[in-house]
């Protein structure tokens, strides 16, 4: 399994649901840990277990904070935003969901420096 860490590239997605390793329901924050290949995301708890087991594999719940805290909002608040940004020039919108992926297996587990 990998996870990567992903900012919410739309506002809609921000609701409860369930964690795709431990099936509890939480509320994913404007950064994700989505499970590479797959339609799910991890809660904290299950991300912390995995870093706690392999920290060289699985990013930390400390990286995840630090993350969510630089973006505290997805990159579009709506699918209908999301919807016109692509109408407007989908290249852009492509680039931007591209840019979306914070943090990916291999990538150093690095704090944002914050203002």
């Amino acid at each position: 399994m990998e996870i990567q860490l992903r900012r919410s590239y739309c506002g809609d997605d921000l609701f409860p649901w369930n964690c795709a390793v431990c099936e509890l329901g939480y509320t994913p924050r404007t950064v994700m840990a989505d499970i590479v290949g797959d339609e799910g995301d991890v809660c904290d708890d299950c991300l912390a277990y995995l870093h706690d087991r392999h920290p060289e594999l699985f990013p930390g719940v400390e990286l995840l904070d630090a993350l969510a805290a630089k973006y505290p909002t997805p990159v579009y608040p709506n699918s209908a935003a999301v919807r016109a940004a692509e109408k407007a020039d989908l290249d852009e919108a492509s680039r931007q969901f591209e840019d979306s992926y914070l943090w990916r297996p291999g990538d150093p587990q690095v704090l944002p420096v914050t203002a």
